[in-house]
């Protein structure tokens, strides 16, 4: 679903998705180094168990390039969905750890044959993959887990074979793993702290610091998407326009303190009277806008447009003052493909004007070109 309250955490996972994904020309560079070191390993030692390890890894490396050319087009189909992460990660996780349990087993192999350039060549392309598994890899378990799928193997086959230069590469093994590991770890944090510190900007450039409701500049951009995902699923969506009546007159009496509880508490009475995926937005002064989720019909976002109504009718407690207000709706139904936003709107705000005009605590349709008044109770 497009349209909600709040995009959440799945925003920042997606960020760091984004990142994972990003390494498609380093996967590519280690896919060709591994060929190129598995063939001549394989030639050299005459080892068929070389080169079945050479041709199952050459496969899942050109499964993983696929993998991430189609993340890639998922990604600019639907750049706004999120909630799809996890099965982006579990691909790219599986693929990862199928990868490195290869290049674990093409260098314990090698090892086994004490080929010094053989051994070498790998140890290389084994280096150059964990030093690109710490610089893109931004997620702990995956990284650690894909190190490890390569380090164990060399590290049990070094001390299985003994000798002070095996033991020796053992060690350094286990050392720059250690390194790496903390390393990994200290640069997920420092993503998700600085994409957390972001996102929290960004939350208070697009939400309006009094009501903490999304300000006009975010419920614009919700409109276009709400547009977008109804022409594409052939549905249509309710906005509602509300102005809240009397709210200037108990301004002016108690003060723009009371004035600012006032608000605070409509909006909260607003935001709780609609369904999880509707969007409520304080567009103005005292100007709310509320999109109803995609598919939802006239009828039952007349009555949802009816309970908010009612629900910012009932008194106010502000301080040691009991407060009434009421409030005024025009709703306005996205129907057709060829509709834009700010026809929409319009049409919504004339329907709020006509409930003004005829006695306020109404809400009033636009409907095929004209206006339908109804009381809110």
């Amino acid at each position: 679903m497009l349209i909600s309250r709040s995009d959440g955490e799945d925003t920042i996972l997606l960020h760091l998705l984004d990142l994972v994904y990003g390494s498609l020309p380093s996967i590519t560079l280690i896919l060709i180094g591994f060929v190129v070191a598995g063939t001549i390993a394989t030639v050299d030692t005459g080892d068929q168990l070389l080169g079945l390890i050479t041709i199952l890894g050459f496969l899942i490396g050109l499964a993983r390039i696929a993998i991430c050319l189609f993340y890639r087009r998922w990604r600019r189909s639907a750049p706004l969905i999120v909630g799809e992460w996890h099965r982006w990660e579990f691909a790219y996780m599986a693929g990862g750890w199928f990868f490195s349990a290869c290049l674990g087993a093409l260098a314990a192999r090698t090892l086994v044959f004490q080929n010094h350039m053989a051994d070498v060549l790998v140890m290389t392309l084994t280096m150059a993959y964990f030093t690109g598994i710490v610089v893109r890899v931004v997620r702990p378990r995956i990284a650690v887990a894909q190190l490890l799928l390569v380090l164990l193997p060399v590290v049990a086959m070094s001390l299985t074979l003994g000798g002070p230069s095996y033991i020796a590469l053992a060690f350094i093994e286990i050392l720059f793993a250690i390194g790496a590991i903390q390393l990994i770890i200290y640069n997920s944090q420092t993503m998700v702290a600085r994409l957390q510190a972001e996102r929290s900007l960004s939350l208070l450039a697009r939400h309006d610091h009094l009501t903490k409701l999304p300000n006009r500049a975010y419920f614009e951009e919700k409109m276009a998407v709400a547009i977008c995902e109804a022409g594409t699923r052939g549905e249509g969506f309710a906005l509602i326009l509300l102005d809240l009546d009397g709210f200037k007159p108990v301004n002016d009496t108690f003060g723009h303190i009371i004035g600012d509880q006032l608000l605070r508490a409509s909006a909260e009475r607003i935001r709780t009277s609609l369904p999880s995926e509707a969007f409520a937005a304080r567009i103005g002064g005292d100007e709310f806008a509320v999109i109803m989720p995609v598919g939802m019909g006239r009828a039952e976002a007349f009555a949802r447009g009816k309970a908010i109504l009612a629900a910012v009718a009932q008194p106010f407690t502000l301080g040691h003052e009991d407060i009434r207000i009421g409030a005024s709706a025009g709703l306005a139904t996205f129907v057709s493909g060829e509709l834009g936003a700010q026809q929409l709107y319009t049409m919504a705000d004339q329907a709020l004007y006509q409930a003004k005009r005829q006695g306020r605590a109404d809400i009033c349709v636009y409907q095929e070109g004209s206006l339908v008044a109804q009381r809110a109770a």
